[in-house]
């Protein structure tokens, strides 16, 4: 891979020398469709040069809610092309969480699909800044009939020149403007530079996870770091080929992989989904030679042989980019491995007051880069969060994690959702790990609850279990299995069985809805089931 210095750093920068490279050799594959290098840098002068035309300059900041396709893209690579700053939005968003986007941003301009003007239309009357709309699969502009905004046809982007625009772009200039979940409040805007991207990447190149000659399959959607900056930014960086999916299919998944001859594959939160398809002979029989699963799945060992894959992990976060990485150990026995340190970090592990445990203890992940420009300049519009986030010289994570002698990294949860218990700290991945162990369980999330004591810092914990398809489970028989496994302030004190846990956009469990409605339902208790745990 090569390396990139100053303000190389920057997406323009490295396209532009990439096409120069290899030229003819194909970047982007999505469906039938093929974009060599040297086009796929056509398309993005003609779209960078289009914007501008329509009033987007440097520093402007350009909303694109677009599903997974080639236009996702050209949209990312134009805007960087003249310096705006992307703001990718989910797709999934709806509503008032939708409209804070917008208006937070306070983009004039948005390039949305057809598909998602219905959401849009819902809130129109609300939005403060937009003014355009770049409205891609509206061919007779039915959808848009009747909307306040001006509209312009997707297709006439890419009419725009294919020279290269003449802007002059740094390293440390605002390249993205990436919203959280909002699993704790609305959602915040990470400012990302544009060496952001090259850093992120970098990781995923350096370890060797991708190489030149692959062919990486990616179905993450590109409002997310990892299918932005690992999968797409990642194959860019490494002279590699990027395979488009419109979207996640455990029945097809390996067999579409293949059909592109795909050698490198990222899945997120979908290894449990893929092991639990019927096994089939020619299961090991895929292209894919290797796999990043995060997270890992208690059957990780089993999953690397019967699909014949080196099964990776990592750990990173829209603030602070992707800092742990590697490949898992044969025979791994703590599934919340998330790899090693890269060597262009810093990392403590520190407890509440903020000194570094010693390895094996559980301490909050705090992150400096060695080099600039390699984590967010910020949350967009709220300083306070930001000064909150950077407390004496280091990126406070939020996140949760232990290391082990050999320098290995462990993900071990979120601060916020650290369940104190009995005078304890107790991590909820702690307990989901023991209760997901057990064979009728698909998947499992443990919260706090308030203690029936009202005392102030005391909880009680609740287990929200989704049983495997066909598998009965009764609370009892989980008790009995867990004693064993948990220390006694660990083990759930309420069982609840669900269809299915609560998700954000982003596919992680929303805890603060488990919380909010825990009581709602069929609730198991221990203390009145007379069960005596030993301690």
């Amino acid at each position: 891979m090569k390396e990139y210095h100053g303000d190389q750093r920057t997406v323009k920068y490295i396209l532009e020398d990439k096409a120069a490279h290899y030229g003819d050799k194909v970047f982007l594959q999505y469906k039938d469709i093929k974009v060599s290098y040297s086009e796929f840098n056509r398309i993005a002068n003609a779209v960078g040069n289009s914007l501008s035309g329509l009033g987007v300059g440097k520093g402007d900041h350009l909303l694109v809610m677009l599903p997974n396709g080639p236009e996702i893209l050209y949209s990312w690579f134009g805007a960087a092309k003249i310096g705006a700053v992307e703001v990718p939005v989910n797709f999934n968003l709806k509503g008032h969480t939708l409209l804070h986007v917008i208006n937070d941003s306070r983009a004039r301009h948005l390039i949305i699909h057809r598909q998602y003007l219905e959401k849009l239309a819902f809130i129109q009357d609300q939005t403060q800044y937009l003014a355009t709309l770049i409205v891609l699969g509206d061919e007779g502009g039915e959808a848009t009939s009747g909307m306040k905004y001006s509209v312009i046809n997707f297709d006439r982007l890419l009419e725009g020149s294919t020279e290269a625009p003449e802007v002059t772009i740094k390293a440390g200039d605002p390249a993205t403007i990436m919203y959280t979940s909002g699993t704790t409040g609305p959602p915040k805007g990470v400012i990302q530079p544009q060496a952001y991207a090259f850093s992120y990447a970098r990781g995923a190149g350096r370890k060797g996870f991708v190489e030149e000659d692959d062919i990486y399959y990616s179905y993450l959607p590109l409002y997310h770091t990892a299918g932005k900056f690992v999968d797409v930014f990642a194959t860019l960086l490494c002279g590699a080929t990027i395979v488009l999916a419109e979207k996640f299919s455990p029945a097809t998944y390996w067999s579409e992989a293949s059909s592109y001859k795909a050698t490198v594959a990222y899945a997120l939160f979908a290894a449990a989904f893929l092991y639990r398809m019927p096994p089939t002979p020619g299961d090991a029989q895929n292209t894919v030679k290797r796999f990043l699963s995060v997270p890992l799945i208690p059957e990780i060992n089993q999953f690397a042989e019967r699909f014949g894959v080196e099964v990776w992990s990592a750990y990173g976060l829209s603030e602070g980019g992707s800092v742990f990485m590697g490949k898992v150990p044969q025979n791994l026995q703590d599934i919340r491995f998330a790899g090693k340190l890269r060597d262009d970090f810093e990392v403590r592990l520190a407890d509440p007051d903020g000194y570094e445990v010693p390895v094996g203890k559980v301490g909050e992940v705090l992150q400096r880069p060695k080099e600039p420009y390699t984590t967010m300049l910020g949350y967009y519009n709220l300083p306070d969060k930001t000064v909150e986030a950077w407390s004496d010289l280091w990126l406070h994570t939020g996140d949760l994690a232990y290391r082990d002698e050999e320098g290995n990294y462990y993900f071990a949860g979120r601060v916020k959702e650290n369940i104190r218990r009995r005078g304890e700290n107790i991590s909820p991945e702690s307990i989901e790990r023991e209760i997901n162990l057990h064979p009728a369980v698909l998947e499992s999330a443990a919260v706090a609850v308030p203690s029936e004591f009202g005392l102030a810092g005391e909880n009680e914990i609740l287990a929200v279990i989704v049983t495997k398809e066909g598998q009965q489970l009764k609370a009892e028989d989980l008790i009995a299995f867990l004693e064993p496994r948990l220390p006694y302030f660990m083990v759930p004190r309420y069982i609840k069985f669900v269809a299915d846990l609560p998700r954000t956009p982003t596919e992680k469990v929303r805890r603060t809805a488990l919380k909010d409605n825990w009581s709602e339902g069929e609730i198991w208790d221990l203390q009145k089931s007379g069960i005596k745990l030993k301690r």
